[in-house]
């Protein structure tokens, strides 16, 4: 489970949190994950954008775009 702005606790507090929660791994585990039998979970912090993900693709398409133009010139 990814954290987003703003959901930290619906998602921790959550029915499937709560079910699943003697199947939590410390995040500092989390790249052992693969090889944990299911149902193995995780939630994953770091720095936190106030964009949507669809926003945030846009910006990198846009991005891209913009850099194959300036290397065309």
């Amino acid at each position: 489970v990814v954290d987003r702005p703003g959901w930290r606790l619906k998602a921790l507090s959550s029915p499937a949190a709560g079910a699943l929660w003697r199947h939590y791994v410390p995040e500092q585990r989390a790249r052992l994950l693969p090889e944990m039998r299911p149902p193995a979970w995780t939630f994953l912090t770091g720095p936190l954008s106030p964009l949507s993900s669809t926003e945030l693709r846009a910006r990198q398409k846009l991005a891209a775009f913009m850099a194959t133009r300036s290397q065309a010139s």
